[in-house]
């Protein structure tokens, strides 16, 4: 059985948490706020497609989906 949570919607029902990170700035991002891209219309979306780009430089940051909290102990 494989269980996919793939979007920013599945990510906010399943309790996943997104951050980034610049490599440019060598610079950890803040947590993003998936209920607001889901608000705009944007849940549909993985986040990688997000396309999201640091404010300072304008590189395209990377971006780590962290477990819900609970798991992976």
């Amino acid at each position: 059985m494989t269980i996919d949570i793939e979007t920013v919607d599945q990510l906010i029902a399943a309790g996943y948490s997104v951050s980034t990170f610049c490599h440019a700035c060598k610079r950890v991002g803040p947590k993003l706020n998936l209920q607001k891209y889901s608000d705009a219309g944007r849940g549909h979306l993985r986040p990688i497609d997000l396309k999201l780009r640091h404010r300072e430089c304008g590189t395209v940051l990377s971006i780590t989906i962290h477990a819900a909290k609970g798991y992976g102990k």
